[in-house]
């Protein structure tokens, strides 16, 4: 074998080891991701839980929270996601609008999330490479107390009138039947893969 091709396979060799591959995360874009899908996350709960409080517990209107959800959560969720230059999404497996269906890859996520959670374990965020240029981050959403007045059980925690507008609101609904602490949903978060130069 001559010399100058083995020089070359060295400087190939090296040159691979220097570059992340482009199939996974190295751990300092892992880290850094989870950071920034958390950034969001709490952002739009903020966001999100700020408006239906205001509706609920100020102006004391289950009702008025019910339609401040349908009205407003899209809008600010949309706008959320043109700052962040990312597609924010709830969803589950029982969702309220089908809109907010699983995809494939965020059944495989919420299947291990129910899992860890049936197993009494608290499923923490993660994130993962959808594609070259695009991280996926994912996060649990826990049922609140004051989410039983819409997410709860008919004629117990939630009022059957305030069912029939929620009803009005999303014919398709699937999600009720919940207790405080239930695995309820997830944060699905897309972003582009560049906060560290990729």
């Amino acid at each position: 074998m001559r010399p100058s091709f083995l020089i070359l396979l060295v400087v190939l060799a090296a040159a691979c080891r220097q570059k992340p591959d482009a199939a996974t995360l190295t751990p300092e874009e892992r880290q850094q991701y989870l950071q920034h899908g958390k950034e969001i996350t709490q952002a739009a709960f903020k966001t999100l839980s700020g408006e239906l409080k205001h509706a609920i517990l100020v102006e004391q209107s289950i009702p008025n929270g019910i339609r401040t959800c349908s009205q407003k959560a899209g809008m600010l969720t949309d706008s959320l996601s043109r700052a962040y230059h990312a597609r924010i999404k709830r969803t589950s497996d029982k969702v309220r609008n089908p809109a907010n269906a699983l995809d494939e890859a965020e059944k495989l996520v919420w299947a291990d999330f129910v899992r860890q959670h049936t197993a009494g374990q608290k499923p923490a965020p993660r994130v993962s490479l959808l594609n070259d240029t695009t991280v996926a981050f994912y996060a649990p959403i826990m049922l609140k107390p004051l989410c039983m007045k819409c997410h709860g059980t008919v004629g117990q925690t939630i009022d059957t009138a305030d069912y029939r507008l929620i009803q009005s609101l999303y014919p398709d609904d699937r999600a009720t039947g919940y207790k405080a602490g239930d695995l309820r949903g997830m944060w699905s978060v897309r972003f582009p893969r560049t906060l560290s130069g990729q």
